[in-house]
């Protein structure tokens, strides 16, 4: 993890800098409303697994329909909105871009990747492959490290 760090941070304040002119505010207010919608579909589906009348579980029924409509309709409105969609694909591209700058700090990632993967490796920086499997490399770390699988040693 020690040497993972600085590719991190690195990673961070470039994604900060390919993106900080891009206002993704109202994108990520409807993100957050689906998120709410399904946080509060998900607990009246657990309410009705719970010890409660018939009548109860018909109006909590009746509650969680309303909410799947409201849901899909806030999806739709998400995927169908062109200031969205140019939004969510141009943070992206920037990202993109940030990713690819840190890749192509050798002498940061070498000793990330070093200690990230297994055996005895040698990665040539300048092979055509290499891109495509620093990319996987760094995404099962991630993966790791949000899933909270990550090896103490590292």
């Amino acid at each position: 993890m020690k040497k993972a760090a600085p590719v991190i941070a690195k990673l961070r304040r470039l994604q900060y800098e390919y993106t900080k002119d891009i206002d993704m505010a109202d994108v990520n207010k409807a993100k957050a409303r689906i998120n709410e919608l399904e946080v509060a579909k998900n607990q009246l589906t657990n309410q009705i697994g719970a010890s409660v009348s018939d009548e109860e579980k018909t109006g909590i029924t009746s509650k969680i329909n309303e909410l799947e409509a409201k849901l899909e309709a806030a999806k739709k409105a998400l995927e169908t909105n062109s200031s969205f969609a140019h939004k969510i694909k141009v943070y992206n591209e920037c990202s993109a871009l940030a990713v690819l700058e840190l890749f192509s700090d050798s002498e940061l990632i070498r000793p990330a990747v070093e200690s990230l993967v297994d055996g005895d490796i040698d990665i040539d920086f300048n092979e055509s492959g290499t891109l495509k499997f620093l990319t996987e490399v760094f995404t099962d770390f991630f993966l790791l490290i949000k899933t909270g699988k990550m090896k103490s040693q590292i």
